[in-house]
């Protein structure tokens, strides 16, 4: 077998890991839709008003409704189950009067999930260097993901 040869079934078990990840994801997605938990909109805006945050820009309501392809009223209703669970908090635009803004709290989402613990200790037996590759290739696999979803 030639060093190609090699390398591409290497590539080939990447490829066909991110399908297995896919597949268990989507199932794990239903189970928890079936249960009380997080629900999948509330990680996804908590992941975009982190990133905002992070980012040092300010991210209305309206804002997120868009890029959560959702109405205002759902956007309200989903703000205020975050809110209640103390993830986010609203504040006046500085700009804007007539916008708020939201920020996260600081308190993290998963504040007790077994899962997201479960992954970290996954992920804590890379070395840093691993850990770096991985994290490049599953962002440009979410990159590939969030453009099909668009």
């Amino acid at each position: 077998m030639t060093d190609h040869d090699r390398g591409s079934t290497l590539n080939a078990d990447a490829a066909s890991a991110v399908e297995e990840l896919r597949l268990a994801d989507a199932q794990l997605r239903r189970r928890r839709q079936a249960s009380s938990g997080p629900r999948e909109i509330d990680r996804r805006a908590f992941r975009l008003i982190a990133e905002a945050h992070d980012d040092g820009r300010p991210l209305t309501a309206k804002e997120l409704a868009r890029s959560l392809e959702i109405s205002t009223a759902s956007t309200t209703i989903l703000l205020d189950r975050l809110t209640e669970a103390g993830l986010v908090m609203r504040r006046p635009h500085p700009t804007d009067r007539r916008a708020i803004t939201i920020h996260p709290t600081g308190r993290p989402l998963d504040l007790g999930d077994e899962l997201s613990r479960r992954i970290a200790e996954v992920a804590n037996e890379l070395d840093p260097e691993e850990a770096a590759v991985v994290a490049r290739f599953l962002r440009r696999v979410t990159g590939v993901l969030d453009s099909e979803s668009r």
